[in-house]
């Protein structure tokens, strides 16, 4: 089913996943299949979590590989990358809070590259 019979013409839905790290190459795979489907599926976009940002994959890279399925990159996740360092805006320890600002930051300014209207979930 194409999406224009599920869904109403103005809807834009995306899909929320987990970039595979750059040396997982059967995640690489399954990740491309999984554009392939969005795609046919008639999704708009993407949110997506980038565990380590620019080393998992560049942003003309995936600005590349979105628009070979014409798709957006509407949001950023920061939530696995926050995991991953034990990071947290609310942590008690002040440095670990200035990390955590510092990975915000981090994630808008890889979500700008994207596109001016690419967002940023925080997660921590």
């Amino acid at each position: 089913m194409k999406r224009e019979s599920m869904l109403p013409a103005s809807m834009k839905l995306s899909l929320q996943t987990t970039m595979p790290k750059a040396a997982d190459r059967e995640g690489r795979e399954a990740f491309e299949t999984l554009l392939e489907k969005m795609e046919h599926l008639g999704l708009y976009g993407l949110e997506l979590n980038i565990p380590n940002l620019e080393e998992d994959i560049a942003p003309e890279q995936l600005q590349k590989l979105l628009a070979a399925h014409h798709l957006k990159l509407t949001y950023v996740a920061s939530g696995s990358y926050a995991k991953a360092r034990e990071l947290g805006l609310s942590a008690s320890d002040p440095g670990v809070r200035e990390q955590a600002i510092e990975a915000v930051l981090r994630h808008m300014q890889y979500a700008e590259k994207m596109d001016p209207e690419c967002g940023v979930i925080i997660g921590t």
